[in-house]
């Protein structure tokens, strides 16, 4: 476990708010079993969380390790990492290191860069931007095609949109309403939680509602898809994290890729970033279904504006 300015022992990071060594993490080649296993990290409890870290942290190590061993240098029982490996989706620990071994046929462990104190200009805003390209990349593995494919659906049948987002996720829920709302449709973004409140209590049947939470936990935006289903609008949720409440109360979940922790106490950019792509594609996929409709309302729009200029 390493953190820039605070460096912490494995042993140390207990409970449930420690962070990860990501310096493999992620890159184009990132195995899928670990951007499964960051993604499930938050609904682990603490002993699963330390096996957790310790796989993703040590992978290049796992490969023929028993899992008493395993257990053994996680500080945890051989139930724990037995448990932790059906959370993962793995029937028995046997088919857990198959899937290791098959990782390591095919990748190498590849290199993550971290900022630290002593990096120059150019180091800092190389490695940022590295970063975030890693985490666009990450993507490529995770997106479910098929509901995109619905999610795209949903949104060229609605009557109404309401985008629901709160903190950070405001900024993504914005970029996604600008460009809605240039297509033509009848889009608007809540991040208040008064006006959550009062917008879900008001849509009806062919409403769509779509909630952007990074840890898909945000009570407010929660809150208000199950209102707005209860409605009977249709949801969508996005977030970068399974296992989370924001599952339950969404028809469709588009997940992006939160791959790192930031250091200095600052967050980074990344699941942002990477929750913006993935709208992209979605609001791509739907322009290019109303194509027509969407050629001439970027026309009008452009030619309000250019009016403007003038």
């Amino acid at each position: 476990m390493k953190q820039v300015g605070d460096r912490r022992t494995y042993a140390q990071a207990k409970e449930l708010d420690f962070e990860l060594d990501e310096q493999a993490w992620p890159t184009m080649d990132t195995p899928l079993m670990l951007i499964n296993i960051q993604a499930k990290m938050h609904s682990l409890n603490p002993a699963q969380k330390k096996v957790a870290a310790y796989v993703v942290e040590n992978f290049h190590k796992l490969e023929g390790m028993t899992s008493k061993e395993l257990a053994k240098n996680c500080s945890v029982s051989e139930p724990t990492v037995t448990r932790f490996v059906k959370e993962m989706g793995y029937e028995n620990y046997r088919w857990f290191q198959l899937n290791v071994a098959k990782v390591h046929m095919t990748t190498g462990k590849g290199g993550y860069s971290r900022v630290s104190a002593d990096d120059s200009v150019e180091d800092v805003c190389r490695k940022i931007i590295e970063d975030n390209l890693r985490s666009v990349a990450a993507l490529t593995k995770t997106v479910d095609y098929h509901k995109m494919e619905k999610a795209k659906d949903l949104l060229v049948g609605a009557k109404k949109i309401v985008l629901l987002a709160q903190g950070r996720s405001v900024v993504t829920a914005n970029s996604l309403v600008i460009r809605l709302f240039r297509l033509g449709f009848n889009c608007l973004l809540y991040n208040d939680a008064h006006a959550m409140a009062v917008a879900t209590s008001l849509v009806e049947e062919g409403d769509l509602v779509i909630g952007i939470s990074t840890y898909g936990r945000t009570k407010d935006v929660v809150d208000g898809m199950e209102r707005a289903r209860q409605k009977g609008a249709k949801t969508i949720g996005v977030t970068s994290y399974r296992n989370v409440p924001i599952e339950d109360v969404s028809d469709i979940v588009l997940y992006a890729i939160d791959v790192e922790r930031g250091s200095f106490g600052f967050e980074p950019s990344g699941a942002t970033v990477s929750q913006m792509v993935l709208l992209d594609c979605l609001y791509m996929l739907t322009a290019l279904q109303i194509k027509e409709r969407s050629q001439r309302a970027f026309q009008e729009t452009y030619e309000a504006l250019l009016k403007l200029r003038m």
